[in-house]
């Protein structure tokens, strides 16, 4: 009744898939890829201890016992090769402490208790006499199975051959891991929930057999509106100002130099160049502008960042999302010396500041430009925007339901964008050449580049080489005496002449 409704939805808030083929298909693909492909560890023996070496593993979200059907199939793929010695890592949402250990801390049987009370009430204004005891004892069997469901979670993951490591995410009862004590496990803090399932806090810095992890649970909830503070939601979803100071402190004791990063979330700017349909417009906060300045600092050096959050597998660059997949991680011995001690705090203090200064302005914001006549145009209009703002490809700049979209994070950028708007407006295709010898065209390019004072766009279009320009631009480009040197030149050279 009205507590399984607090158990059964209480975390995803997207509904759980149904099919089970959909479900084994994914992950027996992108577990065999992660197995065989990615990061593979060469298990076996240590050659310097002539030990068994630890294998560790990761995954994404797991929601209690929601989306375990990745971790039983992985269990029947993995499970006779894996020892308590080994890891299985999530990146958030693990759903290990929900409800609350109502034998470490009575208010939490209380608070059941007293919704069912508070619902049996109602019952009894509109249910008849008869059938109230029935209900009661409903209830109450209601309230015994929300008690016992940390226990079934736990137990679950208890009964794995290996050792579970998790942080938190943004659907964790964080009140709940708050209340185990703190200890230090591998150089970091952590929660130990049972003796094979551990909290990995926030801003810690860990090393497994020599191979180091940046940890820092958290996200914003997007559903938050709906959802009950303290019962389904917890304001501690987003850090503490110590946590962020904690981190900091530690980062600048490895000299910003780790292997891994562990999050929840993903820096702000990776769902603006990742391409993932829906995420391009989440709202940025406090957590995701720390993470972007940890990602944009050039005194933090890793190997690779592994997020959940998102419900979704995608590898981009050095950033690996996390859901139905669960990859191997390539475990490092031996590591050169991090940046100067104190100078990684600083850098990214300085950019988060700057971030969190901008955003007071209203920045980022998003711009949308001209859809262009063409694919080629958009593909031109992509490309300058890139070049204009000094942007990898593909940052900030989406292409997504018909509408070009550029995120820009200052006013520099905004004015810079406003500047080539009558390009994008009003540009179109003008044909120069239907052919060069040779494909040839770096001679035409330079020329039509000194000409506009830009970087032109340059492409085929119904059988001509053209460039992108506006009216006044095509004008002037079609009379200069420049360009029709440079075309004398490319028609000397069909006659065999160099150019």
């Amino acid at each position: 009744m009205c507590i399984n409704i607090v158990i059964n939805t209480y975390q995803t808030g997207r509904g759980i898939k149904t099919s089970a083929f959909v479900f084994m298909k994914s992950f027996a693909f992108n577990t065999l890829c992660g197995l065989n492909t990615h990061n593979r560890l060469c298990c076996g023996v240590d050659d310097d201890t002539n030990k068994r070496m630890t294998r560790i593993f990761i995954t994404g979200d797991t929601h209690g016992l929601q989306d375990i059907i990745k971790i039983d199939r992985f269990n029947t793929l993995m499970g006779k090769e894996l020892s308590k010695a080994d890891y299985l890592i999530i990146t958030g949402d693990a759903g290990m402490c929900w409800i609350g250990d109502p034998e470490r801390d009575p208010s939490v049987r209380k608070m059941f208790e007293d919704m069912a009370r508070s619902r049996l009430e109602d019952y009894r204004k509109t249910r008849p006499s008869a059938e109230l005891s029935m209900i009661e004892a409903s209830l109450k069997a209601d309230v015994e199975k929300a008690l016992r469901h940390d226990r079934s979670v736990q137990d679950y993951w208890d009964k794995m051959p290996w050792t579970t490591l998790f942080i938190d995410g943004n659907h964790e009862n964080h009140a709940a891991l708050d209340s185990y004590p703190v200890e230090e496990w591998h150089g970091g803090k952590i929660h130990r929930i049972t003796d094979s399932i551990i909290h990995l806090m926030r801003g810690q810095i860990f090393n497994i057999e020599g191979t180091t992890f940046f940890t820092f649970g958290g996200a914003e909830s997007t559903d938050k509106e709906y959802r009950t503070e303290n019962l389904s939601w917890w304001a501690r979803e987003l850090p503490s100002a110590a946590e962020y100071e904690e981190a900091l402190l530690n980062l600048d004791k490895c000299g910003g130099k780790v292997d891994y990063i562990l999050t929840h979330c993903a820096p702000e700017s990776y769902l603006n160049r990742s391409g993932m349909p829906g995420m391009y417009y989440r709202s940025s906060n406090e957590l995701t502008d720390f993470f972007d300045a940890v990602m944009r600092s050039s005194k933090v050096d890793f190997k690779g960042w592994y997020f959940g959050h998102y419900h979704s597998d995608q590898n981009f660059d050095k950033f690996h999302l996390l859901y139905d997949s669960v990859m191997e991680l390539e475990l490092y011995r031996k590591h050169d010396r991090g940046f100067e001690n104190g100078t990684c705090s600083s850098e990214i203090r300085k950019i988060w500041e700057a971030k969190r200064t901008e955003e007071l302005k209203g920045y980022p914001k998003r711009i949308d430009l001209p859809d262009g006549d063409s694919v080629m145009s958009v593909r031109y209009i992509r490309k300058s925007v890139e070049e204009l703002l000094f942007r990898a490809p593909g940052d900030g700049i989406v292409y997504f339901n018909g509408t070009i979209s550029v995120r820009v994070d200052n006013a520099t950028e905004e004015e810079l964008l406003k500047k080539m708007m009558p390009l994008f407006e009003n540009g179109r295709w003008y044909p120069l050449l239907d052919s060069c010898p040779g494909d040839d065209y770096s001679p035409l390019q330079t020329a039509v580049n000194a000409v506009l004072g830009r970087t032109a766009g340059f492409g085929y279009k119904d059988g001509h080489y053209c460039v992108f320009a506006t009216e006044d631009e095509g004008r002037a480009l079609l009379t200069d005496t420049k360009i029709k040197e440079i075309y004398g030149k490319i028609y000397e050279s069909r006659n065999g002449q160099a150019l």
